[in-house]
C-alpha cells in the first residue's frame, strides 16, 4: 500500500488522507460485503447479494454518474477495513462482472499474499477447480520480499 498519492486515492481510510491535497482523481469506493457490518443494514447472505448487484449497476447504467473504470481493485482480505475476507461467491461475482464489462481485475494481494491465509494467494480461497478466479493483475509485496523492500506485480500476458 503505502502513502503515495495513488496509493491514498485508492485507500478508504480518510485519516491517512486528511492532511493531503490533490489526490488522484476518478477512485470510487464500492461496499466490502461483511455480513456482520453490513453497510446496507442486511447481515448475512444479503450483504453479499447487495454489494454484488450494486457493482454489477455501477458498472451497467450508464446514468450511474460513474464512468467504466479501467480497473476494479479489491483485497481479498480487507487488511486495514478489518481483517475480513471476501466472501468465495463475492469473489467469483466481481470476476464474472469485470470481465463481462471489460474491466481488468486486480487482486491486492501486499498484506494477505504469500501464504499467509494458508494458500499462495489469498483470492484462492475464491473456490475450488473451475470455481477459482483468475485475476487480470496480482500486487504483491511485504510478505515477499523475506524482509527486504520489494513489490512485484503479476498479470496476464494479453493485458501487456
Amino acid at each position: 500500500h503505502g502513502h503515495s498519492h495513488g496509493s491514498l486515492s485508492l485507500m478508504g481510510n480518510l485519516g491517512a488522507k486528511e492532511n493531503v491535497q490533490n489526490l488522484s482523481p476518478g477512485a470510487h469506493f464500492v461496499p466490502y460485503p461483511y455480513p456482520y457490518r453490513c453497510p446496507f443494514n442486511l447481515g448475512g447472505e444479503a450483504s453479499i447479494d447487495a454489494t454484488i448487484a450494486y457493482l454489477e449497476n455501477v458498472l451497467a447504467d450508464v446514468e450511474s454518474g460513474i464512468a467504466k473504470p479501467a480497473a476494479v481493485i479489491l483485497e481479498p482480505v480487507q487488511g486495514e477495513g478489518g481483517v475480513i475476507p471476501a466472501p468465495p461467491r463475492f469473489l467469483r461475482a466481481v470476476r464474472e462482472i469485470t470481465r463481462k464489462h471489460g474491466v481488468l481485475m486486480i487482486v491486492d494481494e501486499i498484506q494477505s499474499g504469500w501464504s499467509r491465509t494458508g494458500r499462495t494467494f489469498a483470492y484462492e480461497h475464491s473456490g475450488e477447480d473451475g470455481e477459482l478466479i483468475v485475476p487480470d493483475i496480482i500486487t504483491m509485496s511485504k510478505a515477499i520480499g523475506g524482509g527486504l523492500p520489494m513489490a512485484v506485480m503479476m498479470y496476464q500476458n494479453d493485458i501487456d
